[in-house]
């Protein structure tokens, strides 16, 4: 395998059809492995030609050709770019002009964080300023943790019973229920569970079964088998980490949903069902719920791109180097106030400000695939990628170095300069009383941690992602589809300014599977620097343990695989209005 040598990055000429570059670099010479004709692109476009800042229209999911992972990677780029199109103008709080983009936009509908009791409220954009809150602990199914052995299987989780003391209550294998008092964790280990008598739970020595009970002591957290033994675990999903910049500003985080998906959830009304559900992948689910809409005087924006979901980060434009690079938006965040250095804590008050998207989600459903593809897209200046491998234009594998010094200078949003350690250590949490505050994980100060993509484009170095591509070819795939857009792309045109990571789904539609990628496929190990920071592992080798991708924690294929979708209100309709 050949190693492009680092000072020969830049005479490699990375800045060649690579327009929004930033500082990150990558190889100029990847095999076209995702072809991009300008007719398809063109037709990407209202106006069936680029133009800067030209409205694209999405892409036909329930039409989409399943036969190749490069479809759904195409899928992918045109879907964003629909949803980041510019709709158009208007004034916002601060004074300045913003510009509408699909996503934020009449026809999308803000996805509002839980309220008091437990559910969240759906909002059409325009009416009024969204409000966006901190990433908190992202759960499995049930509101549960996404939690696995070591061996990489998923685990059921069910909640301890409670003692009158309001301790949680396990059972040993001799059937004794035992009161247990402290959890203490250990680095690297499993954690030990104390009862009140202060002895010491076994460790699992074999598996039992794979349903677990959560214990949860003073912001502490264990599982534990039927047989009363703790199993070293490791947890899918985001645990409550709060990000910030290296300048120590909040990363806030936003759910929007199309009217498709808006009206379906509204005509299933999870609240009621007793039976699973599938999002619509087909010509009749379609037409069920523009029947729907019909009766309620609904007319859908785009019912051919079926029901989307988009999850944004976002930070203070005061916090960028260079706003104008940036999709920017006003929205309402709360203020905290530093109480300590290991804890800030909310105001009650907030205030509205003017935020630059960092990172994308773009999750739908299309044809024959209801477990909904899940792609994902963030800006080029958030963080550098670990070493990868890539197919060069000569069909050679060649391995392209760690990037952590930035190519053009500056700075990067979320890591340190060239830094070595440390890397994807969460520096602040939620917790704190009624778990609002943000807090230190340890007793340093709260602070930024130092970011890093260790599967750039969803591959391990040394795992193939899928049941299809090798891991350079996977990675090439996404390497010349950004390449061949970016030199179709009108120069000046601000969605130029981010770049896609890769998509995930499963063969066929089915359940997936663990281990992984089991029936996974795509770029199975796929994660954002803004939003899955912390559940990635120590490096890009199998050695390093399991790794992580989107269909870890939304493991199902039903509408549960959105985790919104059971805690969200349905609409009032105008008939349904007293």
């Amino acid at each position: 395998m050949g190693l492009i040598a680092a000072t020969a990055i830049l005479s490699a000429g990375i800045l060649t059809g690579m327009r929004g570059y930033g500082r990150q670099s990558f190889p100029q010479n990847p095999y076209n492995m995702c072809p991009l004709d300008k007719p398809m692109f063109d037709g990407w476009f209202a106006s069936g030609q680029p133009s800067l800042n030209g409205r694209v229209v999405p892409a036909d999911s329930l039409g989409l050709d399943t036969s190749t992972n490069q479809n759904f990677y195409r899928w992918s780029y045109q879907m964003f770019l629909w949803l980041t199109s510019p709709t158009g103008t208007r004034i916002d709080k601060d004074g300045k002009p913003t510009t509408l983009r699909t996503f934020f936009s009449p026809g999308f509908y803000d996805v509002s964080s839980k309220g008091a009791d437990g559910m969240r409220v759906m909002t059409p954009y325009g009416a009024g300023t969204p409000h966006f809150g901190l990433r908190t602990g992202k759960p499995g199914p049930d509101n549960l943790p996404a939690v696995f052995d070591r061996q990489g299987h998923r685990l059921k989780v069910v909640r301890a019973q409670l003692s009158a003391h309001r301790r949680p209550i396990v059972k040993l294998a001799n059937g004794k229920a035992v009161e247990i008092a402290k959890i203490k964790t250990l680095a690297g280990e499993a954690a030990q569970l104390l009862d009140t008598n202060g002895h010491t739970l076994q460790k699992l020595s074999a598996p039992v079964s794979r349903t677990v009970q959560m214990v949860t002591i003073g912001g502490h957290r264990a599982f534990v088998n039927a047989a009363g033994q703790v199993v070293p675990t490791e947890t899918g999903q985001a645990d409550g980490s709060v990000q910030l910049t290296q300048k120590g500003a909040l990363v806030y985080y936003s759910i929007a949903v199309n009217d498709l998906y808006a009206y379906f959830l509204t005509m299933t009304d999870p609240s009621t069902s007793k039976t699973d559900t599938y999002f619509p992948t087909t010509p009749a689910q379609l037409q069920q719920v523009l029947d729907y809409g019909r009766k309620h005087g609904k007319t859908f924006t785009n019912p051919e791109a079926l029901t989307v979901e988009v999850k944004a980060a976002w930070v203070s434009v005061a916090a960028v180097a260079h706003p104008e690079n940036y999709m920017t938006m006003v929205a309402t965040v709360p203020i905290y106030k530093a109480v300590s250095p290991t804890q800030w804590s909310p105001t009650g008050k907030s205030e509205s400000i003017r935020l630059a998207l960092v990172g994308l989600h773009v999750v739908g459903s299309s044809k024959g695939h209801p477990e909904m593809l899940w792609a994902s897209f963030e800006h080029f200046d958030n963080a550098p990628n670990d070493s990868f491998a890539y197919l060069a234009s000569d069909k050679s594998t060649q391995t392209w170095p760690r990037s952590t010094a930035p190519v053009s200078g500056g700075s990067w949003l979320f890591s340190a300069n060239g830094a070595t350690s440390g890397l994807n250590v969460a520096k602040a949490k939620v917790g704190g009383p009624k778990n609002e505050s943000i807090v230190s994980p340890t007793t340093a100060p709260i602070g930024p941690g130092t970011a890093i993509r260790f599967t750039p484009f969803g591959a391990a170095n040394d795992v193939p992602p899928n049941q299809k591509d090798s891991v350079a070819e996977s990675n090439s795939q996404i390497l010349s589809l950004n390449q061949n857009v970016a030199k179709l792309m009108p120069g000046g045109d601000l969605r130029n300014q981010y770049h896609f990571l890769g998509c995930t789904w499963t063969n066929g539609g089915v359940v997936p599977t663990t281990p992984y990628p089991g029936t996974v496929i795509g770029t199975s190990y796929l994660s954002n620097s803004t939003m899955e920071t912390f559940t990635q592992k120590t490096g890009n080798s199998k050695t390093m343990g399991i790794f992580y991708g989107c269909m870890f924690c939304h493991d199902t294929n039903t509408t549960s695989v959105s985790h919104i979708f059971t805690d969200t209100r349905p609409l009032v309709l105008a008939a349904q209005r007293p």
